[in-house]
């Protein structure tokens, strides 16, 4: 009888039994979860569920089939179902805020701080350390503040305007290529063009050094951040996937994207000290000298490289990819109005009298091609929304929200709604032209409250380097049979990569 019990067959039943036993243990947990969730937040306004297992997330991936982005999805709801709208995917409810009200209580008075989800993702990628704890995915306030107050002195505009030749010199450089292909016949992707751009000021503004993005075809940083992207995406949609067996090879190489890039961080940095540590004086001409210096970081054990590198990344990856397409999105509605276009090349000539360097002193004098770039960032907010954690209950436009709920402001359906922008459908640049005219906390492009963006002075500088040196040099064709469609990756990217037809003026 032992025997019989200690066979192949037995030990194998017994073991299928447990397993089976477990899964279904795990499953009658899952579901009285789901039920909880469900009642805890039956009394709020939103869609109906397509399931109760599932919530809404067959419409969403119904609707992003067909080309939609979540935004616009979330301007429909608004639509039947107000400014205060319960969603919920699998177990996770969101609850998204459109009230301009509510918005200022929550992010501004009360600065909710930011949940696990999604930024335990970036922090963490696939077990290998990505953002790490960086401005973008350190929750802690507190420790985030300290970090912030560290940095903040480097994205002041009287630090960039140290680095205007800089921005000049690689704005020169893409000018020099664009030159090589301006025959009218080349098919040139500006996205492209401008996501080199961008590294290759951060680069040199932020941490003084060169990685020939512009002209080097083949560029490893460029993949590898692209290919991270992909993954924060590919897990925030599908977090199953995580767990895939046929999705290994794809984490194997995620994981090694991650490593170079922090790898590139650390060989920037250690070049940097090793310098120091020779004797030669730790230069403060760019962000990192700054960094290392304020930090005093040979003898700061709350400042080590696992934190420069966080940073390292942080900096690369939420700089120079958004930037880079909200730049392309607005070149893209320049040529599409051609009478924006020739308004924006007349402030140029102008202000720059035939200069081609563009000073620190006529950034103030680019008035409209600030209202140009205001007006992109409203109809093509590059990242499209953002999340806080509730912990507390809070009653915001009449509506109930239950303590520790995940809170999100989608921006791009904030920027088309009809009682705060006039014809939102349509783009002009002139409803900047008073900025008191519009209706307070529904413009923020750069995010609200103490964790706004550091680097939007910054953006904005490059923005108006990049098109008062480019737009007086050479004409733009729109190729025939692009689509002008958005995609979201996480960032919103224009489809089709904006592809143009260049000539010299």
């Amino acid at each position: 009888m032992f025997l019989a019990r200690c066979s192949p067959g037995y030990l194998l039943g017994s073991i299928c039994v447990l397993i089976l036993s477990f899964l279904t243990f795990t499953g009658l947990l899952y579901l009285l979860y789901i039920t909880y969730i469900r009642l805890k937040y039956a009394h709020m306004p939103g869609p109906k569920y397509g399931s109760f297992l599932f919530g809404n997330l067959t419409e969403v991936r119904r609707g992003t089939a067909d080309g939609k982005l979540f935004g616009m999805i979330v301007l429909e709801w608004s639509q039947k179902h107000g400014k205060v709208i319960s969603c919920a995917i699998l177990h996770l409810n969101i609850i998204i805020i459109l009230d301009p009200v509510a918005i200022k209580h929550l992010l501004v008075t009360k600065n909710c701080p930011k949940g696990a989800v999604p930024y335990d993702t970036l922090c963490v990628m696939h077990g290998e350390r990505f953002l790490g704890h960086g401005l973008v995915s350190e929750r802690r306030n507190k420790k985030w503040a300290e970090r912030r107050s560290l940095m903040n002195p480097t994205f002041h505009r009287r630090f960039l305007k140290l680095s205007m030749d800089q921005f000049n010199s690689s704005v020169d450089l893409l000018i020099a290529k664009l030159r090589k292909k301006a025959d009218g016949k080349s098919i040139v992707s500006m996205s492209e063009e401008f996501l080199r751009l961008g590294i290759d000021i951060i680069a040199k503004v932020a941490f003084g050094t060169d990685f020939n993005a512009i002209f080097e075809v083949e560029h490893c940083f460029m993949d590898a951040s692209k290919l991270a992207f992909s993954a924060v995406l590919r897990s925030m949609r599908n977090p199953l996937d995580n767990y895939n067996p046929c999705s290994r090879n794809f984490r194997q190489e995620v994981r090694a994207a991650v490593r170079f890039l922090r790898q590139t961080g650390r060989d920037v940095v250690e070049k940097r000290l090793a310098a120091r540590l020779n004797g030669e004086q730790l230069r403060e001409d760019d962000m990192l000298g700054y960094w290392l210096k304020a930090s005093d970081y040979l003898k700061n054990p709350e400042f080590q490289m696992e934190d420069v590198l966080d940073e390292f990344v942080t900096i690369f990856l939420a700089g120079y990819e958004t930037t880079a397409n909200a730049a392309a999105a607005m070149l893209m509605e320049l040529v599409r109005n051609q009478d924006i276009l020739n308004r924006v090349r007349s402030e140029i000539e102008h202000v720059m009298c035939g200069r081609t360097e563009v000073k620190f002193e006529d950034l103030a004098n680019l008035t409209y091609i600030s209202q140009v770039f205001k007006e992109t960032l409203r109809v093509y907010p590059i990242a499209p929304s953002l999340t806080r954690h509730l912990k507390k209950e809070e009653t915001v436009a009449g509506v109930r929200i239950p303590g520790h709920s995940y809170i999100s402001v989608d921006f791009y359906s904030l920027g088309r709604q009809d009682e705060y922008f006039e014809d939102p459908h349509t783009f002009n640049p002139d409803r900047f032209s008073n900025t008191e005219a519009i209706v307070p906390y529904t413009y923020m492009p750069f995010s609200l409250g103490p964790r706004n963006c550091i680097g939007q002075n910054f953006a904005q500088i490059e923005t108006k380097v990049l098109f008062a040196k480019l737009l007086p040099l050479f004409d733009f064709t729109w190729v025939p049979g692009q689509s002008y469609d958005i995609v979201d990756m996480g960032t919103l990217h224009l489809k089709d990569g904006c592809q143009n037809y260049i000539t010299l003026r």
